[in-house]
């Protein structure tokens, strides 16, 4: 362990401490003290209950192929795209992005790992600067974060690179739409904006009617954005979201719409790997009971 810290890192210190020893220990004493740091009580993992409880019981039981190739980014959108849902071009995929000097992109992209989430660069120019993409995506091709907190499915994923077409305009990334879907059916929408310069997220009903829902992971409370009007491409997006979802008990699907087009993001399984917090807190509960976990 690191040396004792003292005033207010003190607690700071002990969620890293407790976490660094948790990670040697089995996967589901690692769920149960992540579960404990996050959420501040302890988690009914085994008869879950709320949403964040159902989450950690898939992380810890639920390896059924139907999920196996959600998190790998590009078997995902080969799947979206045989169901007639429009997604961002990818431009190449691989490991050495000196692979790039060679090949001509558009004005604007963005780089991703395929097998992880959290990480992304933007990019501009047709010819890349190798050495520093290099440099931005170094350790990109490791283990994901989530892999190495037993989310199963990313461990399924190809640890690749990938470029594709940007979406949206100027700096800023395009409305982010998450609909959680139960058994196909649309639960709540999670609309996420300004994603570069201030990230903020308002989430609404299957009917865009707004809810006073915050979610916060990490100690961070994402603030309510704006209430904005009902977009027209909603029975598009709902129509893309239920054609996606269909033989999922839960999955999250993440979408875009630019220029009346609705576009595939990702597919999600473990939305904030069941450590996000819920104001109010009944919430959590009450999205939870949507939820019929699967026999397995």
């Amino acid at each position: 362990m690191s040396a004792e810290p003292t005033g207010a890192g003190v607690r700071d210190w002990l969620v890293r401490n407790l976490l660094s020893l948790t990670s040697l220990a089995p996967l589901s004493v690692e769920r149960h003290a992540r579960y404990m740091v996050c959420h501040r009580r302890p988690g009914h993992l085994r008869h879950p209950n709320t949403f964040s409880e159902k989450v950690n019981w898939r992380i810890l039981h639920d390896r059924r192929p139907l999920l196996a190739d959600t998190c790998d980014k590009l078997r995902a959108k080969a799947m979206a795209e045989r169901l007639g849902i429009a997604v961002p071009k990818t431009l190449w995929f691989g490991t050495d992005v000196a692979e790039l000097s060679g090949i001509a992109l558009p004005d604007r992209w963005v780089v991703k790992p395929n097998h992880g989430s959290g990480h992304v660069y933007f990019g501009q120019g047709a010819v890349p600067d190798v050495r520093q993409l290099s440099e931005a995506t170094r350790g990109w091709l490791t283990p994901s974060v989530a892999e190495r907190s037993g989310e199963w499915a990313y461990s399924r994923a190809r640890r690749l690179l990938l470029v594709e077409e940007r979406l949206g305009a100027g700096d800023e990334a395009p409305v982010d739409y998450k609909f959680f879907m139960f058994d196909g059916e649309p639960s709540i929408i999670s609309v996420e904006v300004d994603r570069i310069s201030n990230w903020c997220r308002r989430v609404y009903t299957p009917d865009w009617g707004p809810l006073p829902v915050r979610l916060g992971l990490g100690g961070k409370i994402r603030p309510l954005a704006d209430v904005t009007p009902e977009p027209s491409t909603l029975p598009a997006l709902l129509h893309a979201a239920s054609v996606l979802s269909q033989g999922f008990d839960f999955i999250r699907v993440d979408l875009y719409s630019e220029a009346g087009t609705v576009y595939f993001g990702e597919l999600t399984p473990y939305p904030a790997g069941g450590l996000a917090r819920y104001w109010p807190r009944e919430f959590d509960l009450e999205l939870g009971s949507r939820w019929r976990l699967p026999s397995l």
